[in-house]
């Protein structure tokens, strides 16, 4: 609800005010009433806020109070509230003060850049409450905010001398409402408007001669002053209490005069300020760094799909090499160009990109619980506490494991870790044109012996399959054969926590079909490192594919391939092309089990699964590593599947090709590569 009140029929067209005019205690009698002057009076001049022309001082008129709308620009003729529906309503809560609505955090859009909200500043928090009337104490000597109390209504004025008989009109339950309507307004404006539109100011035609010796000087102007009743009639009061039932100073009338003298709008002196505004960029140039900016492809985060919102463009680039391109493209194409300050000032403030691959070196769970612990003096709740030590007792079970795991491996027990590398794209290419256009995918499953230091990379683009679990369980099937060819009869594998890849039901199945079809393997058990904490040896094949091919220029996966191969001369790591023809529907296998046999596995930090000699496996859960194990039965009742013999179908009988647009864009790459690649890229299917 408003209580903004404004009067209407306010004549913009007349100003005869004499500037030189200062009110002093001269202007009125004791009892408040303005002064009458002596002689022959013409017809009085009234200025902006004149009511109208026919307007009188001594007889009520009827009030033509409004509300005027919310926003600061709105035109004063759109006022046609009448401040008696307010006065009715004052007691429902008043709305935020601020013309500017308050957004939740969940409404702002997510940007590189933190943006400031001013509202929740200390100083417009107290400018605010000064606003609206509440009470103000001031913390700074040098601020400019006064101390003020709250405002309430000072009382009447002297009731037995005032010629007005003020009290007789309003009570002191309507100036109790008049009071608390007018600083709920909650604008310096507002109230401006106010008191210009519920005060006249004419101009003294004849002059009283003042016997005082000159310390002071005959008033030019007088002031006449109304309220409205409780039945929304304007009537006339006295200055005391006027001022009194506002609870404000005679200053406030004289500024809400000269902001209608001054030609601006009445008591809106800032709404036609010419200061700033005259260096905004264009609308059009700004658009124009918007395309540019979004014609460059994104790429998600690896690490932290589900954690981060932010998107991340190729490490090649730098805002720097992106204007230099926005600007050759500009002036190819005649337009015009914005500074760097301007494209930049776009970049962070209306997006949330990177050019760094993501990282995460730091847990949020130690952080989480190190903020917390700073926030309660450094101690943390009973809860808190044995959560956090859960966390790091996990964490160090992990590492310690793998440790001993290390050390206790031989030709017949295998220590693994694997882990997916960050999406790769091809071809890599060092032309400006290029990083406009979207390219092809490429995937690096990477398994590394701790024992032998052997590393085994399964690659494959996306045009040949996704990244999905019946991928991984794929790669991980076959890596567990050419393990147990070698002669493996135990095979722990480590990795991290991505229910999406590695810790899902789906490579449970797997891992209890190759069980019952193993020959020599009769144990497979899956670690998981706590989450935040999955170091391990594979980053360092990632570390060295990503070197040697910094520096080049990629044009074909094959070229990857090769990279992979010669990242460590010493002992050349071994890389696999991932296909259709050996990647398997593993997801169909697990419909034959159990529907809740798999549940709760996302919270599991070890899976035993063991073989006997009627080649049954048996698989066991384990919320810590070296904890109390639980039985898991996943056959169904009245069923007994072999897994030995089961046949397993593919998981794709066709390619499954890339996206319309992305074919499109790599075609238009092939304009910087060789003319032998092209033919890759031609071939490529399209997904529908």
């Amino acid at each position: 609800m408003g209580h903004n009140l404004l009067l209407n029929n306010i004549d913009p067209d007349n100003s005869a005010v004499d500037e030189d005019y200062k009110l002093s205690d001269d202007e009125s009698n004791d009892d408040g009433t303005c002064m009458k002057q002596s002689g022959r009076s013409s017809p009085p001049v009234i200025d902006h806020f004149t009511l109208a022309a026919s307007a009188t001082v001594d007889q009520p008129q009827p009030a033509l109070l409004a509300t005027v709308d919310q926003s600061l620009h709105a035109p004063l003729d759109n006022v046609n509230q009448s401040l008696h529906a307010i006065l009715d309503n004052i007691n429902q809560p008043p709305p935020p003060v601020s013309a500017i609505e308050d957004q939740s955090e969940s409404q702002h859009k997510k940007t590189r850049k933190r943006k400031r909200n001013e509202l929740e500043w200390k100083r417009f928090v107290q400018k605010k409450a000064y606003n609206c009337g509440e009470q103000v104490k001031r913390k700074k000597k040098n601020t400019n905010m006064p101390e003020t109390s709250k405002r309430v209504v000072r009382g009447m004025c002297m009731t037995e001398k005032c010629r007005r008989k003020c009290s007789t009109k309003i009570d002191e339950q309507q100036q109790d409402k008049i009071n608390k309507a007018f600083w709920e307004m909650g604008l310096k404006e507002r109230r401006h408007d106010f008191v210009g539109s519920n005060t006249e100011k004419q101009v003294v035609s004849t002059r009283t001669k003042l016997n005082n010796g000159g310390k002071s000087k005959p008033r030019n102007h007088s002031y006449y002053f109304f309220l409205p009743n409780i039945e929304n009639e304007r009537v006339s009061v006295c200055k005391n209490f006027f001022l009194n039932t506002l609870d404000i100073s005679a200053a406030m009338v004289r500024e809400a005069h000269k902001i209608g003298i001054r030609g601006a709008t009445p008591g809106r002196g800032s709404v036609n300020e010419k200061r700033g505004g005259h260096n905004k960029t264009k609308p059009d140039s700004l658009a124009e760094v918007k395309l540019h900016i979004e014609s460059f492809p994104h790429v998600e985060s690896h690490y932290c799909r589900s954690t981060r919102v932010c998107k991340y463009l190729e490490g090649a680039l730098t805002i720097s090499a992106m204007y230099r391109l926005y600007k050759d493209k500009c002036m190819s194409e005649a337009k015009e160009v914005v500074h760097e300050s301007v494209y930049r000032s776009v970049f962070v403030n209306d997006y949330n990109l990177r050019f760094h691959k993501p990282s995460k070196d730091t847990c949020d769970s130690c952080c989480k619980f190190e903020l917390r612990k700073k926030s309660n003096g450094g101690v943390l709740a009973a809860e808190e506490q044995a959560e956090y030590a859960a966390h790091i007792r996990r964490k160090e079970q992990a590492r310690t494991s793998k440790i001993i795991d290390k050390e206790g491996t031989s030709d017949s027990k295998i220590c693994a870790a694997m882990d997916l590398e960050q999406v790769l794209t091809v071809p890599k290419l060092s032309v400006g044109s290029a990083y406009y256009l979207r390219k092809l995918s490429m995937y690096n499953l990477t398994f590394y012996n701790l024992g032998t230091k052997e590393g085994t990379c399964y690659m494959w683009t996306e045009s040949e399959a996704g990244r999905g679990a019946n991928e991984i369980a794929s790669a991980l099937y076959h890596w567990l054969v050419e393990e147990d060819k070698k002669g493996a009869e135990q095979i722990t594998v480590y990795s991290d926590t991505c229910a999406g890849q590695n810790r899902n039901r789906v490579v449970c199945s797997m891992i209890i079909v190759f069980l019952s079809r193993s020959v020599n393997t009769q144990k497979v058990e899956q670690k998981y490192f706590e989450s935040g904490h999955s170091q391990m040896e594979c980053d360092a094949i990632h570390s060295s594919i990503e070197n040697k091919v910094r520096k080049r220029d990629i044009h074909l996966p094959s070229q990857y391939e090769e990279a992979a191969r010669t990242a460590r001369p010493k002992m050349p790591y071994k890389v696999i092309s991932l296909n259709r023809e050996n990647i398997y529907d593993w997801s169909a296998v697990n419909t034959v089990m159990r529907g809740n046999a798999f549940a709760g596995i996302i919270t599991k930090h070890s899976i035993i699964y063991s073989r006997d000699d009627a080649r049954d496996v048996a698989v066991s859960f384990s919320n810590e590593i070296g904890g109390v194990s639980e039985a898991v039965v996943y056959k169904k009742r009245g069923r007994n599947v072999n897994f030995s013999n089961m046949e397993l179908t593919h998981a794709y009988t066709a390619p499954l090709g890339v996206d319309k647009n992305k074919k499109e864009d790599l075609l238009k790459l092939c304009a910087f590569l060789p003319n032998d690649c092209k033919p890759f890229y031609e071939s490529l299917a399209v997904r529908n």
